[in-house]
């Protein structure tokens, strides 16, 4: 049950922060989000992070990428890394509760 609230609100998060871009911003090719979010879903957070990393260093203001590296990290039991990413992403314009 508690897994399938965080999809949920993984995916809501998800289409907000989709619907906030900007035109201003770069946003990352739909491909790179497509092959990140299936390792996220399908709970591979080694890949998860490693796709989501590459994202988030290609385009630092992508707040969707930000808040997947700090879940893929809370998974893999980095938290302290996680927390950082989470302040970041939150910066980017994740809501708090979110983050």
């Amino acid at each position: 049950m508690l897994r399938t609230v965080q999809l949920v609100s993984l995916l809501v998060l998800a289409i907000r922060l989709s619907a906030q871009g900007s035109s201003a911003t770069p946003q990352p090719p739909a491909d790179s989000l497509q092959r990140a979010a299936a390792a996220f879903a399908q709970g591979d957070w080694k890949a998860s992070f490693d796709a989501y990393v590459a994202l988030a260093k290609a385009y630092p203001q992508h707040p969707l990428s930000r808040f997947r590296v700090g879940v893929s990290l809370m998974e893999l039991g980095r938290l302290a890394e996680a927390e950082s990413n989470m302040r970041q992403a939150e910066t980017l314009g994740v809501p708090p509760a979110q983050a």
